[in-house]
């Protein structure tokens, strides 16, 4: 495995730097579930370097289990707890991505999981992402998707079918693309609302959250301009990218990060507004990734996470939020941690202290909020059972909070916790976005 070495660059060091002290085990799910060591980042790190010495194969048993090296390495979430939790600061994250670039590329089996997940879920095309959901909201209205999800009829689909309709059973759109709407809305009404607070503002609606989760997208726009942001929406989005990345299409998600900077290069935005932390994430590294476009080189410094640029907003006029007031009935929120914004991101205090702020919402802590729900970019769909497992640990932790509300601040977890919510007959336990709770209490709110 002379590739590996090679493709995790700088990060090769770090295979000799771990102690094996254990801080990492009790924050890696997979560890959690299996309580294999090789299921575990040490563990995984050994491997690594055993395979880069030559010492072992992908497709050899690991001990005292029935599985290979390549399914230990393959079955990792990429959450990043253990790159949190370590005290040796070691790059775990850089060597999974060197690690996923190898098999890609010498994987046939491997790839085909990222193929695959995309033929049916085409992120990566706007205008077939747009069919599919309109076929979705036809077969929605018709009651298939209710047919395949509760008759025997269900086992015709394939299994990978059938974890999606589950997934995307409640978020089925009968609307027009979150895009559509804020360019529709936005032209004659860009300027920020109230005084201008000289931010201008370009927002990255995405694939899957452009449609399936527009009113997040709408949510960001409104909190934005009634902040006194000046919002700009580009004439085309896609992808982030991150998907085709963590599965290892280094040249794919290259090519979307440069298009990407391209869009927002000739805005003359001050930042860049991401609401899922997934995309956040591999946005914000899109800088020392692929340094060598000048598009990149000028834009990538400028993305942010949404609770960032809200934040920074409210730094102006700090008691703004204290006129944010929930419309509906009193009711108790908790928040789960996503991975990619308290790992990857570091951002954590400010969605909490943004949530805890709104009054007629009574804040009540999650157990374990940090820990990984299992969806993991497309993880619950190529590892289900793995996934369900570590989804019922945070199911469970959601339930025992007693909230009404849970909020997420990333699409993906959105989807794989509503749908554990919706296997316990839960469903009046909702998933908001945290920028979406904002928007609401805002609703009676006078512009800043």
């Amino acid at each position: 495995m002379d590739d590996l070495r090679s493709a995790m660059g700088e990060a090769n060091r770090e295979l000799d730097r771990c102690m094996s002290c254990g801080l990492c085990l009790q924050d890696c799910p997979t560890y959690s579930t299996t309580g294999r060591f090789t299921s575990s980042p040490r563990g995984r790190i050994r491997l690594m370097k055993s395979l880069s010495e030559g010492t072992i194969r992908l497709l050899d048993k690991v001990p005292y289990a029935d599985v290979t090296v390549q399914h230990e390495l393959d079955t990792c979430l990429g959450c990043l707890g253990c790159a949190t939790s370590c005290p040796a600061d070691i790059r775990y994250p850089q060597m999974l991505e060197g690690l996923r670039g190898v098999l890609f590329d010498h994987d046939p089996k491997y790839r085909g999981q990222l193929e695959a997940f995309v033929k049916e879920m085409p992120v990566d095309n706007p205008r077939k992402m747009r069919l599919l959901t309109l076929f979705l909201a036809a077969a929605k209205a018709t009651g298939a998707v209710w047919i395949a999800q509760n008759t025997p009829l269900r086992y015709l689909l394939p299994e990978r079918k059938r974890i999606m309709v589950r997934l995307l059973a409640k978020r089925i759109p009968f609307r027009p693309s979150s895009q559509r709407l804020a360019r529709e809305r936005l032209p004659a009404a860009s300027s920020a609302e109230g005084e201008r607070r000289k931010l201008r503002v370009g927002v990255f609606l995405g694939c899957i959250n452009d449609h399936m989760f527009a009113e997040v997208n709408l949510a960001m726009v409104s909190v934005l301009r009634k902040l006194g942001a000046e919002v700009v929406v580009p004439e085309s989005e896609s992808c982030c990218g991150a998907i085709h990345d963590c599965m290892g299409d280094r040249r794919a998600s290259e090519a979307m990060a440069v298009a990407n900077c391209e869009r927002f290069r000739n805005l003359d935005v001050d930042v860049v507004a991401v609401n899922a932390a997934g995309c956040g994430y591999f946005m914000k590294s899109y800088t020392h990734r692929f340094a060598d476009h000048p598009a990149v080189r000028e834009v990538g410094p400028k993305f942010r996470d949404i609770h960032e640029v809200v934040w920074q907003l409210l730094q102006e006029n700090p008691s703004v939020k204290s006129h944010w007031v929930w419309p509906g009935r009193r009711a108790k929120v908790t928040y789960h941690e996503a991975c990619h914004l308290v790992h990857g991101q570091g951002i954590s205090d400010i969605p909490l202290k943004l949530v805890q702020s709104i009054q007629g919402l009574e804040f009540v802590p999650l157990h374990e909020a940090t820990m990984c729900c299992g969806s993991a970019g497309t993880y619950n769909i190529c590892h289900s059972e793995a996934a369900r497992r570590i989804q019922e640990r945070k199911i469970g932790n959601i339930l025992a909070s007693g909230a009404d509300i849970v909020a997420v601040g990333n699409s993906g977890c959105a989807l794989q916790i509503a749908s554990g919510l919706r296997a316990k007959g839960r469903s009046d336990i909702r998933c908001y976005h945290p920028i979406e709770l904002i928007d609401r209490s805002m609703m009676c709110t006078k512009p800043v």
